[in-house]
């Protein structure tokens, strides 16, 4: 079981949603970080943060700020944001979520790594009609999930090989801080707070959204778990499932504004179902965790953030 105090921990996708919060958490619990990031990128900075710029479409890069950095452990967590819609997005996904991730376990077998987790997507599973479970066949609908599945499995496949102790953690609808402005709990916040109007797809999809410190324990968690949690995968969720008009009415009540819809819907998705939800009893009966955070109040502390990030 790696200690985390005083641990190197490499992280990529350092300038993500979960990837930011992952980082500050790490130092506040005593590890030296390697914060992986593109070129060009805005770096999480602070104490305990050491920089590490690279494009995990360069293998040469990677190898060289891994090889110097000598992580104790790996957060894979790196991933062009959205879904793919054009054949060079379709590559670029396939480069940084795949080929990186396979290079990533390369170089933790070499330098001898003791933990690697891989940061997969509730988007493997594609849709079904209950609670999605670790044991469910994987058949995502969404380039974005077959490409978060295929990771996940080739990490999962190198743990049961011995290679490497690995753990596969998939988050389901993850929200807070630093989420990109185009997601729905960011849009229909900045609705609220500023007047704008807000867009809904025309079918009532639902979502499991899980706040992004809840997430990041359970990275943490992993981590830090023993050699006998390697080569499992564990769902990140709440098990509670929220359709897009509720999350609109919460967001109204919490920051006590109306939100004006737009009569032009946003465009959907695959992944936009009438049922997406975590089983989450692997998270609790295996790696004790469980999200702490309800819906109404990391809503208002995303709000809150909104507004005390504003320039």
């Amino acid at each position: 079981m790696p200690e985390l105090g005083g641990a190197r921990v490499l992280v990529t996708g350092a300038t993500g949603l979960i990837g930011t919060s992952l980082v500050q958490r790490l130092t506040m619990l005593g590890s030296e970080v390697g914060a992986v990031v593109r070129p060009g990128a805005v770096p999480p900075t602070g104490p305990g943060i050491s920089l590490l710029t690279a494009d995990l479409r360069d293998a040469q890069a990677v190898e060289t700020v891994v090889r110097d950095f000598q992580p104790t452990c790996i957060v894979s967590a790196a991933m062009p944001t959205g879904h793919a819609r054009t054949a060079a997005q379709r590559r670029a996904s396939l480069e940084v979520g795949l080929v990186g991730t396979a290079l990533l376990l390369d170089l933790a077998v070499e330098i001898g790594s003791r933990r690697f987790v891989q940061v997969g997507s509730s988007l493997e599973y594609g849709s079904r009609d209950r609670p999605l479970r670790e044991d469910d066949p994987l058949e995502p609908s969404t380039f974005r999930g077959a490409v978060k599945a295929a990771a996940s499995v080739l990490c999962l496949q190198r743990a049961r090989a011995g290679d490497l102790s690995a753990i596969v953690v998939r988050p389901f609808s993850v929200y807070g801080p630093w989420e990109r402005n185009g997601r729905l709990v960011p849009a229909a916040l900045r609705a609220a707070l500023d007047g704008s109007t807000l867009a809904l797809t025309v079918n009532d999809s639902v979502r499991d959204f899980v706040f992004v410190d809840d997430v990041v324990e359970g990275v943490v968690a992993a981590l830090s778990a023993g050699d006998e949690l390697s080569g499992l995968a564990i769902n990140l969720g709440t098990g509670i499932e929220t359709t897009n008009r509720e999350l609109v009415r919460l967001v109204e009540r919490v920051t006590g504004r109306p939100i004006s819809l737009s009569h032009e819907p946003f465009p959907s998705t695959p992944a936009d179902t009438h049922h997406w939800s975590a089983d989450t009893s692997v998270a609790r009966d295996v790696l004790g965790w469980t999200a702490r955070m309800d819906l109404p109040t990391g809503l208002g502390a995303t709000a809150r953030w909104l507004q005390e990030s504003r320039p």
